[in-house]
């Protein structure tokens, strides 16, 4: 990685970041409600 990086880059990469951690979340949310499904399910 380059010393000096110009603010255009790091602005997407800042972009890139938050739409893999919204991914991840969204991710992490329907896992969750698949597990509390089934345990509800199971009951």
């Amino acid at each position: 990685m380059p010393a000096s990086v110009s603010l255009p880059d790091i602005d997407r990469i800042a972009q890139e970041f938050m739409q893999h951690i919204t991914a991840l979340k969204a991710r992490e949310k329907t896992q969750l409600e698949f597990i509390s499904s089934m345990y509800t399910d199971n009951m």
